[in-house]
């Protein structure tokens, strides 16, 4: 027997799927294309690549408001959000070191430069 609560996220992990689906659609062939000069298909990463990084961004903080609430109160809740926090952080930036170098190619001619900022992220995720 399912609970009410396993069928609302099935229903909302259904929806997130349908939803990204549909965005990566109208990304790739409903939005029009860059002039080659801004990166022509290689631009519509952006679409991807930007909203990974805030999520990146965003779940840390949530990470470590969760973590800084369990060291003054220790709750299995502040520890959930904690964990949470850190598994999305861990979805998001592996999103995010997977399409930057795809458009770097394409912008600069290489994939990766060990640029202090894009070493420490990539340490992070490791």
């Amino acid at each position: 027997m399912t609970s009410k609560a396993d069928l609302g996220f099935k229903a909302l992990a259904a929806l997130s799927a349908a939803t990204l689906l549909y965005l990566l659609f109208f990304v790739f062939w409903h939005t029009p294309m860059a002039q080659e000069e801004a990166g022509g298909i290689a631009q519509k990463i952006f679409y991807i690549h930007l909203p990974a990084a805030y999520g990146l961004y965003m779940s840390g903080l949530v990470c470590f408001v969760g973590s800084a609430a369990y060291l003054l109160k220790p709750t299995d809740v502040r520890n959930g959000i904690a964990q949470a926090g850190a598994e999305c952080a861990v979805i998001f930036g592996l999103v995010m070191l997977t399409t930057g170098p795809l458009w770097a190619k394409k912008a600069w001619g290489v994939y990766w430069v060990w640029d202090p900022r894009l070493t420490t992220t990539l340490l992070t995720e490791m």
